[in-house]
């Protein structure tokens, strides 16, 4: 009996231990939790231009390319960041100074997975689109977004497409690609240049605009970024991406008033050689030093 006994402890404590063990294997195969993910955002120094690099875990998308003339301050930025690929590269709308560096950056040796834009532009035929030519070197076809689309990164990390709503044939701002980032971290919302009319249309919708960091809309001129708006985003850290010799309406005071008026930080690109670095931390927008 006694031996019998001893034999079911023995066959028990050896079941223990393998399903211990395969449990133990098992959590290795899980996924990493996202407690600990890193997403940077970059708005580069390129003047008054825009271009933006955004780290999310192990993948990076650039948004906007800046000018064809000043895109050696690009192609140094991202030497400087050791930007050998791009899982992604956006354009938000064909003016010069978000897309003329679109081409200078397809003729580098950076591997690019990915071409992304709106569908709504009226200054460019199909074939003079910055971003179109740019893919076509890559022997690439362009991923037009539609509002509501979304581009996903990695488990609960996308880029969701809130705008444009529609083509607008008379101001080519408001058919800037406008997206949130959202991820387990905290959320960003990229205005793109986005103007106070398209901002009216946004807000109508009711949705959820609040992020803890902001990309200024139109360089911070006074055509954008009405009191609603930033009322309704309530960043953080609000990033002007612009040089005010070369745009002397940006970075405008009453812009700038509006968003420390709900509580953010105002950081301006060009009074930052490196640009301006956030890290979203727990919900939170966190100023890095470079």
């Amino acid at each position: 009996m006694m031996k019998t006994t001893w034999l079911l402890i023995c066959l028990a404590a050896l079941l223990l231990t393998g399903a211990l063990m395969g449990c133990a294997a098992e959590s290795e195969d899980l996924p990493a939790q996202n407690d600990h993910l890193l997403v940077e955002i970059t708005a580069f120094n390129v003047g008054k231009a825009d271009a933006i690099l955004i780290r999310v875990g192990e993948k990076t998308y650039l948004i906007d390319a800046g000018l064809e003339k000043g895109f050696h301050d690009l192609a140094y930025a991202l030497e400087r960041e050791n930007v050998t690929h791009l899982d992604g590269v956006f354009l938000t709308h064909v003016d010069k100074d978000h897309g003329g560096g679109m081409e200078p950056l397809a003729d580098t040796d950076i591997a690019i997975d990915a071409f992304y834009a709106s569908p709504h532009f009226f200054k460019r035929s199909l074939k003079e689109n910055q971003i179109v030519r740019a893919a076509d070197q890559r022997g690439k076809d362009v991923i037009w977004l539609n509002e509501g689309d979304a581009v996903e990164i990695a488990p609960d990390c996308r880029f969701e497409v809130l705008g444009p709503l529609g083509l607008d044939p008379d101001n080519e701002n408001n058919n800037s690609l406008v997206m949130m980032l959202v991820t387990p971290q905290g959320r960003a919302l990229l205005a793109g240049d986005m103007e106070k009319e398209a901002e009216k249309l946004l807000l109508a919708l009711d949705i959820d605009l609040s992020a803890a960091y902001l990309k200024v809309g139109h360089h911070g001129r006074n055509d954008a970024t009405s009191k609603a708006f930033a009322r309704a985003v309530s960043p953080e850290i609000a990033v002007i991406s612009t040089d005010s010799v070369e745009e002397p309406r940006s970075a405008n005071e009453k812009v700038i008033d509006r968003l420390e008026d709900v509580g953010a930080r105002v950081y301006v690109t060009e009074d930052y050689e490196r640009g301006v670095t956030v890290r979203l931390e727990g919900g939170h927008a966190v100023y890095v030093e470079q």
